[in-house]
């Protein structure tokens, strides 16, 4: 419980920092896909699960779907000003320490799942998530205020729906191995192109729609593996 709380805080804040560097299109689908791609390894080493040959091609399409998501940007064009070839470069960077940390704390609450029921296991790790981050958070009380006031209706729904997703992620860690429902978890990735490149007009919209494509049909794969 410990390690799952400090390994979920350094998520939270890694993301936070890459939400606030990089394109949402960008940013999830490398967090994510990191995620994705290191599970089915450690829970090898650690929870001894092997993958079917289907699950396994689920599993790499996922990946697979991810990195052409990615390739839709490329490299920033030259006339790119060096202040956002600087910003992508950390949103990269955070983002890739984000799917370090979602890849680490699936194996762990995997296993912590087990042995306590996913309420009160989400529980005790939603206060210790808390606990840790409060310091952080009160250092900028002005700002915590102002958007509390201009957002906090918002706020409350996302967390509601963050800690609600979670709970029925843990859930399926009771019934199925780690790297399915982390695959599986994934179908998120379509919404999250669709909400950066036509709502936040981040563009790219066709690659990123035909990258999602192949991350539904890994999907599909991961729903029939055993």
């Amino acid at each position: 419980m410990l390690t799952t709380v400090l390994i979920h805080a350094v998520y939270f804040y890694a993301l936070g920092r890459a939400y606030a560097a990089g394109d949402l299109s960008l940013v999830y689908p490398v967090a994510r896909g990191l995620g994705v791609a290191l599970v089915p390894l450690l829970a090898f080493l650690f929870l001894d699960e092997r993958l079917s040959r289907v699950g396994a091609l689920g599993i790499a399409l996922v990946v697979a779907g991810i990195a052409v998501m990615h390739a839709a940007v490329g490299v920033p064009a030259r006339a790119t000003r060096p202040s956002e070839r600087t910003s992508r470069v950390a949103g990269l960077a955070w983002a890739i320490l984000t799917g370090l940390a979602i890849a680490a704390y699936s194996v762990i609450d995997k296993a912590g799942v087990t042995r306590v029921h996913p309420l009160g296991y989400i529980s005790l790790m939603g206060v210790g998530i808390s606990l840790l981050l409060a310091p952080f958070v009160l250092r900028r009380r002005a700002n915590l205020v102002r958007e509390w006031r201009v957002n906090g209706r918002a706020i409350a729904v996302a967390s509601t729906l963050n800690l609600t997703s979670y709970l029925l992620v843990l859930f399926a860690f009771r019934l199925s191995k780690a790297g399915y429902v982390v695959a599986a978890r994934e179908t998120s990735i379509v919404l999250s192109v669709l909400i950066g490149a036509v709502l936040l007009r981040e563009g790219h919209l066709g690659p990123r729609l035909a990258g999602a494509a192949v991350v539904l049909g890994g999907v599909a794969c991961v729903a029939f593996a055993r």
